[in-house]
């Protein structure tokens, strides 16, 4: 049993960050489930095509010279493996819910890499013991993460591309060449063709490079969902005539921590003074609006938009997907109040529920004070109150909200 546990305990943890620590909605979780299962079974096919080979090549690794290795790296093990992973993300994934660009598709194809090394990392734990298992943990598993990163960019990138199979192929190609790097050196020092320092030193080094490419592709990933999100909010723009044309809707990431702080600190005193106590003001100031608060919410997927006027902060709003499917949460909205009943509101919310809806949700939430003038702003963008909620957040502290509501 304690076996079985260190073997499949890296990939269920990191599965399990993935489904309890963002806030992607149920059905994109629940595919992400699936997507890690089916890395598994992905296994099986991978196991038969190596047996198959290794069967009809005769010989034993020891035996074998490096021309022999190398195809067997490249081939028997690297093609059979990234290519079980790869039908998983074209044919499972790729048609999915929440598979809609780089980002969410390095997601996806990661799940599906981390569960076909779970349970190779079951087998191999199995034939050699926990020494093996834990030695894996720190090498095999995270290059099997990271070939999984690096195909899952250009799988992402082909979802958006006219032409899937360039991309496609780029991505299943590189995870094999980085794949069959590795293996060929480990295959290398096995048969005495390479020591052990200097097999050692070649694996870390195609580790090291295969990492630093994935995490240059993840940034470009979230580069991409950014510029997505900036033509999505540009056509909100372009349909709404009342805006000035000084006014501009960006995403803020973290760089804009600080546009956003100084904006809530300006904003939030004097809109609850009348509603909160100056303690839990200040209280609720600090878990919601400090800089570790602010990066943890963007961290979580929380997606944040600033409205700037000729260049100036002047209001932001941030969204996110809620806990049922369908639904997303209007997070923050506040405005600079010499510009409140100027459009600026209504452009925001128009914005979040254009992008809420382009993600696939049907309705919008959020939870406003009971005795929040708002009210009635909220009721002008089609919310109706569904409910109150009585919230503990701490410190004797609580939030008596009414939960409103509007179709997308």
């Amino acid at each position: 049993m304690q076996l079985y546990t260190i073997a499949l305990a890296p990939g269920i943890l990191v599965l399990l960050y993935i489904v309890l620590a963002t806030s992607f909605t149920p059905v994109v979780k629940l595919n992400f489930i699936i997507a890690f299962l089916l890395g598994m079974a992905a296994t099986g096919p991978a196991a038969g095509v190596q047996l198959a080979t290794r069967f009809f090549w005769g010989t034993t690794m020891n035996q074998a010279g490096p021309f022999l290795l190398g195809i067997t790296a490249f081939i028997t093990v690297a093609l059979s493996e990234e290519g079980s992973k790869f039908l998983v993300v074209r044919y499972y994934a790729f048609p999915r819910k929440g598979f809609d660009g780089p980002e969410t598709a390095m997601i996806f194809s990661l799940l599906i890499a981390v569960g076909f090394a779970s349970i190779e990392q079951l087998g191999y734990a199995s034939r050699n013991g926990i020494r093996t298992a834990l030695l894996r943990t720190l090498i095999t598993i995270p290059a099997h993460l990271v070939f999984g990163c690096i195909m899952g960019y250009y799988a992402g990138r082909a979802k958006k591309a006219p032409r899937t199979f360039p991309w496609l192929a780029t991505g299943l190609l590189l995870a094999i060449l980085c794949h069959g790097s590795f293996d060929f050196i480990l295959f290398l020092q096995q048969a005495g063709y390479l020591t052990d320092l200097t097999g050692r030193l070649l694996l870390y080094g195609v580790i090291t490079a295969s990492t630093l490419l994935a995490l240059q592709l993840y940034r470009r990933a979230v580069q991409d969902t950014h510029r997505s999100g900036d033509r999505q909010i540009n056509r909100v723009f372009k349909q709404n005539d009342t805006m000035e044309s000084e006014l501009h809707l960006q995403p803020a990431g973290p760089g804009d921590i600080e546009a956003i702080r100084s904006l809530a600190m300006a904003i939030w005193p004097d809109t609850y003074a009348d509603i909160l106590t100056p303690g839990q003001i200040l209280y609720m100031m600090d878990q919601m609006y400090s800089p570790e608060a602010l990066a943890t919410q963007m961290q979580q997927h929380h997606q944040f938009l600033l409205a700037t006027d000729a260049g100036r902060p002047v209001g932001f709003a941030s969204w996110s997907a809620a806990g049922d499917p369908g639904i997303a949460k209007l997070q923050k909205i506040y405005v600079l109040r010499n510009l409140q009943q100027k459009g600026v509101g209504k452009f925001l919310v128009t914005a979040v529920a254009s992008l809420a809806g382009a993600a696939g949700c049907s309705r919008l939430q959020l939870n406003v004070n009971r005795g929040n003038p708002a009210i009635t702003f909220y009721e002008r963008q089609g919310f109706a109150i569904i409910r109150e909620e009585d919230i503990d957040i701490g410190e004797g502290y609580f939030m008596n909200d009414y939960v409103m509501e509007r179709s997308l």
